[in-house]
């Protein structure tokens, strides 16, 4: 699969996760904080990026998976979705785009058998630079790269694990509750 039809791919996705939840571009869009024009490109391939913070506040809208929306699960049910690990993100967008265990390799600066460890989970931890240049070659967020047990103190992981259990719903509430009350003053 080419990058364009990978990119059609999640885009196709996006809009139809959409229109199957009854929400207009806009509704998307203010849930988003962007405006409707953006909304139109995810949904049309036009940007290859999504940003990963969008992605997550669509899969929660939409009451499915981020993994689901970037085309690394065929499940769209977010209770059926299993944790997607680092190198299976790795493996299937490599397989995506078409390249090859030398092809990133040889972008990245290693091996291909240091590929092969990364998509088996056999190195968990990638250095930095290492990630700059896989979240290039791969055209993914260098965010998905980072293990958040490795930057959060207790608290923010618990925090972060608590969000990412819950249900959808109470996800967006949360985010919502959040944007609304960036201090948490006034929530009780």
């Amino acid at each position: 699969m080419t990058e364009c039809e990978f990119t059609n791919k999640v885009g196709e996705r996006i809009r139809q996760s959409r229109i199957r939840n009854h929400l207009t571009q806009c509704d998307v869009a203010k849930h988003l904080g962007v405006g409707k024009q953006a909304v139109y490109k995810y949904e049309t391939g036009t940007v290859a990026n999504i940003p990963l913070k969008n992605l997550e506040k669509m899969a929660a809208l939409f009451h499915t998976s981020p993994a689901y929306l970037a085309g690394w699960s065929d499940s769209c049910d977010s209770s059926e979705v299993a944790h997607v690990t680092i190198g299976e993100i790795i493996s299937n967008r490599r397989k995506d785009l078409g390249l090859t265990l030398e092809d990133v390799g040889d972008a990245v600066g290693v091996d291909r058998a240091t590929v092969m460890r990364w998509e088996k989970g056999l190195i968990q931890k990638i250095g930095q630079g290492k990630i700059e240049s896989l979240s290039r070659v791969l055209g993914l967020d260098p965010v998905l790269f980072v293990q958040s047990h490795d930057i959060l103190p207790g608290d923010e992981l618990r925090l972060l694990k608590a969000y990412r259990a819950a249900d959808p719903k109470y996800q967006v509430l949360a985010l919502e509750l959040l944007e609304e009350h960036p201090s948490g003053e006034n929530l009780v």
